[in-house]
């Protein structure tokens, strides 16, 4: 059945449980389809139900903003006449768009379409919205929150059929082997592995930027957004090898990454990789500094002392955690009932983790990532490497501020 007749019928149909999915927000059933893997709410009313689609991994074309922006497009023609859509918009590392179409028994629905880079290319999900469904609906956000947290972990769907069709040559080198299906039928991320000899580029220079931009921005629920200018906060990091990587600070750029590993897994050697929107190619004459990138008009930046400054934007030195040893308790305290995170870290490069597995989704999508253990750490490009005595070693974006370690943003301040 092809998918998109599946998701109307699902918006109308009784809800069911099926295995062999991953794992869909509480409450929420779901299907694997040949098409990907749908899930739907629970609503008393069938005709208020939400369903949130993962499509199988994509293979993007560059600049991947402009083939996300058509491919959402053409997916929301699939449901019947097309009544418009938003410009692609940025929350992140997530791309999203949202269309608006009228079925053919006359239903105005909504599509929001999220995509993501992922280790084998890229990853879609879509959410259809009925008409009684309001921007404010609390299922809207439980959906939104789901897709963040398979972009924080890098959660591609790669489903047997979608193999058959691609092929092994066609599959991009960007990560580990595709996700695998647990006996409990919840998706396996595999870790990237960190870079080795020949892989692992110095950086020539990290810069910061604090300013504004326009455009459309994403209020987080349902459609909610606004049109303007909004602050931005980002990274530029110029590679010895020429590459020029842009990142937001908060969390993972446009090709998503390093979103939640930092840059110690980042291989700009692959030009696979550096082909994506994020990346670019960096070059310096005298004391001005160009970089083409591949999503974007080209940066012109001329050094101010030891800032870059060009139109619109101004460049500060930037200092990445690299080389840190750190000795103390650091805790994430959680409210009343919740259990709290902490890790141990000693001057000697020893740790000792309790629950820190959560900064990278916990085991709904990392299961072989210890909840409990001991190992050995070592901090290098903004990664928190954590090598395990069971042989389990990860790398996690790590961000130092005074007493407080953020790892993949998620802070664990020193308590002792």
């Amino acid at each position: 059945m092809p998918l998109l007749l599946l998701l109307a019928l699902l918006l109308l149909a009784p809800a069911a449980s099926f295995a062999q999915s991953p794992p869909p927000p509480l409450g929420w059933a779901s299907a694997v389809a040949n098409d990907g893997v749908v899930m739907v709410s629970p609503k008393r009313d069938a005709s208020q139900r939400v369903a949130l689609t993962l499509l199988p991994v994509m293979i993007p074309a560059a600049p991947v903003k402009a083939w996300f922006g058509n491919e959402a497009v053409g997916l929301a023609k699939g449901f019947g006449t097309f009544a418009g859509a938003t410009d692609v918009m940025e929350d992140g590392a997530i791309l999203l768009r949202i269309a608006k179409v009228q079925t053919a028994n006359g239903l105005e629905i909504r599509a929001i379409f999220y995509g993501y880079a992922s280790p084998h290319g890229y990853q879609i999900a879509v959410l259809m919205i009925p008409p009684k469904v309001g921007d404010n609906d609390p299922r809207l956000q439980v959906a939104t929150d789901y897709v963040e947290r398979l972009a924080a972990a890098h959660f591609d769907l790669v489903l047997p059929r979608s193999q058959a069709q691609a092929g092994p040559s066609q599959m991009p080198n960007l990560g580990p082997a595709a996700p695998r299906m647990s006996p409990q039928g919840g998706p396996i991320y595999q870790a990237r592995p960190v870079l080795g000899p020949g892989h692992d580029v110095p950086l020539k220079g990290v810069y910061f930027m604090a300013g504004f931009a326009d455009g459309a921005v994403y209020g987080g629920v349902g459609t909610t957004m606004t049109f303007g200018q909004h602050a931005v906060q980002q990274l530029m990091l110029l590679y010895a090898n020429g590459v020029a990587v842009k990142a937001d600070v908060t969390g993972g750029n446009l090709a998503g990454h390093h979103q939640s590993e930092g840059f110690a897994t980042l291989d700009v050697t692959d030009p696979r990789v550096v082909s994506q929107g994020g990346f670019g190619r960096w070059s310096q004459q005298g004391g001005t500094i160009t970089v083409n990138w591949n999503y974007a008009q080209p940066s012109v930046l001329t050094r101010n002392g030891a800032n870059l400054e060009g139109r619109g934007e101004r460049w500060s030195p930037y200092h990445l955690a690299d080389g840190d040893r750190l000795e103390g308790l650091f805790v994430r305290r959680m409210e009343a009932g919740l259990r709290s995170q902490a890790i141990v870290l000693k001057p000697d490069g020893t740790f000792q983790a309790d629950g820190v597995n959560v900064v990278l989704g916990g085991e709904i999508v990392m299961p072989q990532f210890p909840a409990q253990g001991v190992g050995t750490y070592q901090i290098t490009k903004g990664s928190m490497i954590l090598a395990f005595s069971n042989g389990f070693t990860v790398a996690v974006a790590c961000v130092i501020d005074g007493n407080t370690v953020l790892l993949n943003n998620f802070p664990f301040v020193r308590e002792r």
